[in-house]
C-alpha cells in the first residue's frame, strides 16, 4: 500500500459518496466523466461495469469493501476514472468537490476503527484546513493488496508499470472542465490552486467591470474577474457559482465561473486543426487558445489565461 507520508507535496481529489467524504491522490486519477455511460448490470442488480471510451471497465464497489451503507436518496452521478496498477477502474461519486493542495489538509490524530481489510485501502484521516472537514484518505492501491481487482480482457492491454514505480499511469493530460458563458472551457490542472464555492466579495470601484470585488485567498487579495462578463463584453450578471484559484507563473488569480463539470484526460480528444482567427470571430474566440473534440463531436475551448487576466485590463476597461 503507498501512504502518503508528506502531504506537502501532492495534490488530492476531494470527492463524496453520499455522506461520506474522501480524498485520493490526484496522480491515480485518469479523469472524471458524467454517469452518462452505458452500464452493465451484475446479477443483484447493480451496475458492475460501464463503457470508457469503447471499452468495457469494471466498477470498484469502494463504500462496500469499507463496509459503508449508502442512503437510497442519494444520487452518484460522477464516476472518477482510475488507473490502478496499469488496469483501468471507475467509482461512481455523488460530487467532485475540489482539487486539494497537500497545504490545504492535515493529517488528523483522531484513532480510527479499521478492521485489516479497511486499513489496507485508508491511509489515514485528514481534515480540510478552511472547513474543518474530515475526510478519508485513500491508498488505491491496496485493492491490489487484497486482490479485489480483476483484470478485465475487454480492455486494451495494461500500461506498462515501467512508467511509474507505482503503477499510475504518467501519459495524461489532465484538465479542468468548467462552463461560462453558454461555452465549455479547460485549463490544465497544474494551474488550478483551489476550487471555491460563491463568497462574499468586498467592492473595488476603480477596476474594470468585469472585476466584481476583491478578495483575500492564501494571504493575498485577488480582483475576482466574473469570466461571463470577460468572454463577452457585456455587463457582469454575477451567474458564478464557484471561484477558481488558479496560478500561472508566480501570479495567483481568481475567476467566478458558473459550473465546475469534470476533471478530462486531453489525450482521449482531437485538437481541431482550423486556426482561431480572433480578427473575425467573437469575443469568444478572442479568449480561446486552441478547441478539441471528444468523440461524442463535443467542443471545449483552451482558455488563454494569460489574455484574461491581462493585469493593465483589470483597473481599467480595455
Amino acid at each position: 500500500m503507498r501512504a502518503i507520508d508528506d502531504l506537502r507535496d501532492n495534490r488530492l481529489i476531494h470527492f463524496r459518496i453520499g455522506e461520506h467524504g474522501f480524498a485520493l491522490p490526484l496522480e491515480a486519477a485518469r479523469e472524471v466523466v458524467s454517469e452518462d455511460q452505458k452500464s452493465s448490470v451484475s446479477a443483484e442488480g447493480e451496475p458492475s461495469a460501464f463503457d470508457y471510451r469503447g471499452r468495457s471497465t469494471p466498477f470498484l464497489d469502494l463504500l462496500g469493501h469499507l463496509g459503508l451503507p449508502i442512503p437510497d436518496d442519494q444520487v452518484r452521478r460522477k464516476i472518477i476514472v482510475l488507473v490502478i496498477g496499469g488496469n483501468t477502474y471507475g467509482i461512481k461519486v455523488s460530487s467532485v468537490n475540489d482539487i486539494l493542495k497537500g497545504t490545504d489538509v492535515v493529517r488528523h490524530n483522531a484513532i480510527i476503527n479499521l478492521d485489516e481489510k479497511q486499513k489496507k485501502i485508508i491511509s489515514g484521516l485528514v481534515e480540510v484546513r478552511k472547513t474543518s472537514e474530515n475526510l478519508l484518505l485513500l491508498a488505491i492501491e491496496g485493492f491490489e493488496d487484497l486482490g479485489l481487482l480483476t483484470v478485465n480482457h475487454d480492455q486494451a492491454p495494461a500500461e506498462s508499470r515501467s512508467a511509474s514505480e507505482n503503477g499510475y499511469a504518467t501519459n495524461k493530460q489532465l484538465c479542468l472542465h468548467f462552463e461560462s458563458a453558454r461555452h465549455h472551457w479547460f485549463l490544465p490542472i497544474e494551474l488550478v490552486e483551489r476550487i471555491l464555492p460563491r463568497l462574499e466579495l468586498s467592492p473595488y470601484p476603480s477596476a474594470a467591470p468585469f472585476v466584481i470585488g476583491i478578495r483575500q485567498i492564501d494571504g493575498e487579495v485577488l480582483p475576482v474577474i466574473d469570466c461571463e462578463s470577460r468572454l463577452t463584453d457585456e455587463p457582469p450578471k454575477k451567474n458564478y457559482r464557484r471561484i477558481l484559484v488558479l496560478r500561472q507563473d508566480s501570479s495567483l488569480y481568481a475567476l467566478g465561473v458558473e459550473r465546475v463539470c469534470d476533471i478530462i484526460d486531453l489525450t482521449s480528444w482531437k485538437k481541431n486543426i482550423e486556426p482561431l482567427d480572433p480578427s473575425t470571430a467573437g469575443p469568444i474566440q478572442k479568449y480561446s487558445k486552441s478547441e478539441f473534440t471528444s468523440g461524442r463531436d463535443f467542443s471545449v475551448h483552451e482558455l488563454n489565461l494569460a489574455e484574461v487576466c491581462r493585469r493593465g485590463a483589470l483597473d481599467h476597461a480595455s
